[in-house]
């Protein structure tokens, strides 16, 4: 009879190592769809980081050149003021000499 018994408590002591084995098979599978799902994302985020900085880059190119645009035609506009002040001078001195 105790040996019935010592038998009994060690077969059920195999079949708690066994679950155990078991269990831990699933959180390692488990652990490993993580990871692997975790790599994936890591990837993704580092694709869209280089997808954002491509596109900051091309943006500050635009705006850059935007801004030269913008210098050229304000210089373009001083330049036509500056001959619009000069025919408005030579409007006055020649009504000035017409008067005279």
């Amino acid at each position: 009879d105790a040996q019935r018994g010592q038998d009994r408590h060690l077969m059920a002591e195999e079949a708690l190592v066994v679950r155990c084995r078991g269990e831990m098979q699933d959180l390692e599978q488990v652990a490993e769809r993580q990871l692997l799902a975790s790599r994936s994302e890591i990837s993704q985020l580092r694709a869209a980081g280089r997808d954002t900085d491509v596109s900051l880059a091309e943006t500050t190119s635009e705006l850059e050149h935007q801004q030269d645009e913008l210098r050229q035609a304000r210089d373009a506009q001083r330049g036509q003021d500056r001959q619009l002040m000069a025919e408005e001078a030579v409007v006055v001195r020649c009504r000035g000499e017409m008067q005279d």
